[in-house]
């Protein structure tokens, strides 16, 4: 569910994250993995949970959206819509926090180079705009607990997108684990995977 602005996480009904944390109890889960499919409408340039057209270069953060410098909010103001969103993505987590749910891992996206009709994504068009958009939105969350696990990339193959910020200091101590996809591939891949990250990346 959400809030009546479209910008955060909110149960559907009032007794529903007691009932998820009571089945997190039930059945031993340790803690969730928050990883949005696609943030909350408000801070997509669409502001909708769907890709709208075949086409829809709108199905992005507003702020690398086409029409970004006429936002009637942010007038073009990246940095401080990437902070506002990155504020936001905290708030989701002390909403489970709150609720009893550990969050255990938390991502910015899962397969942000996907822009989908069938189900929810968020497609980051250049590896730049998904290094700006989760050096603020890890640093936000580390900020609220530095308990939880940062993932990175969540795709198929070596984390291009997260690689290219890297080098960066800032980035990196933010970058706590590497996700890759396999389906469709043997298993014997993300060895091969692990071999590049570790001989071109940080430890």
């Amino acid at each position: 569910g959400l809030d009546s602005e479209r910008k955060y996480l909110q149960p559907r009904w009032p007794e529903q994250l007691e009932e998820i944390r009571q089945m997190m109890d039930w059945a031993g889960v340790e803690g969730v993995s928050l990883e949005y499919w696609s943030p909350a409408p408000f801070w997509k340039a669409n502001e909708s949970y769907f890709r709208i057209g075949s086409d829809d270069r709108n199905n992005t953060l507003k702020c690398f959206g086409p029409g970004f410098a006429s936002d009637p909010v942010y007038k073009g103001d990246t940095v401080r819509f990437l902070k506002d969103f990155a504020q936001a993505c905290a708030k989701d987590v002390q909403t489970l926090k709150a609720a009893g749910i550990k969050v255990s891992m938390w991502g910015l996206s899962n397969e942000p180079n996907v822009s989908h009709s069938i189900y929810s994504t968020c497609k980051y068009f250049t590896a730049d705009d998904y290094v700006r958009s989760y050096y603020y939105t890890a640093k936000a969350i580390r900020e609220t607990d530095k308990n939880i696990l940062l993932i990175s990339d969540t795709q198929h193959g070596f984390p291009e997108k997260i690689a290219t910020g890297m080098h960066r200091p800032e980035i990196a101590e933010l970058v706590d684990a590497y996700v890759v996809h396999t389906v469709g591939w043997d298993a014997e891949s993300v060895n091969g995977v692990h071999k590049r990250i570790r001989e071109e990346l940080p430890a």
